[in-house]
């Protein structure tokens, strides 16, 4: 059995590119090896415009987008146009969604996603040329130690992709399991909280 080893990341501050459309590597029936080249799940931004938001939409809004277009995340941009981060469909109606709800004293409706959404900054970033050099497995182990399902790529300084979890389940169809561990003091604490109201 292979050995993969994680690649080097860093976290990233705030950038002024926008993510661009995604254009897949190439379009098989087969699935693909977690020994083949990293570079067949990266999820390119060249052309045109993925699914943005503003980090200022309401939850109602942003879900009643991601299901019109089919999306599992959105990219999410502030009023300069600037990307921010990431909000997977599934952080809707999340544990952490309620709980903000109740912590606010709004509608679930009515929370901006700005309080759900992945910052940019807490997610892992690699370059294209380390990507290029890695097989899938290596990404895997990058996700797996890292705690986070997205992958970001940069090239001369500008996100060029990313690679989420998903995608890698889809191209493989093997099971990518990421332990999700607390990054910040507000995420310890919930999860603090969530196990308090269990017992």
């Amino acid at each position: 059995m292979s050995t993969y080893t994680a690649l080097n990341f860093s976290a990233l501050p705030m950038l002024t590119n926008k993510p661009r459309q995604v254009v897949k590597s190439r379009n098989l029936q087969d699935k693909l090896s977690w020994n083949e080249n990293a570079l067949e799940v990266l999820i390119e931004f060249s052309g045109f415009q993925p699914l943005q938001v503003n980090q200022a939409l309401e939850l109602e809004k942003a879900e009643a987008l991601l299901s019109a277009t089919r999306a599992r995340y959105a990219c999410v941009v502030n009023d300069a146009q600037e990307f921010v981060g990431i909000l997977p469909k599934q952080e809707l109606y999340g544990r952490a969604a309620i709980n903000l709800a109740r912590d606010l004293n709004l509608p679930h409706k009515k929370i901006s996603i700005d309080y759900l959404m992945i910052p940019l900054a807490r997610l892992p970033i690699v370059s294209k040329q380390q990507l290029a050099a890695s097989r899938i497995g290596d990404v895997v182990a990058t996700l797996h130690r890292s705690g986070h399902d997205y992958l970001l790529v940069q090239d001369n300084g500008d996100i060029v992709g990313l690679i989420p979890a998903l995608h890698i389940v889809e191209k493989t169809g093997e099971s990518v399991q990421i332990p999700h561990h607390a990054n910040s003091f507000v995420e310890i604490m919930q999860a603090v909280r969530h196990r308090e109201t269990i017992e």
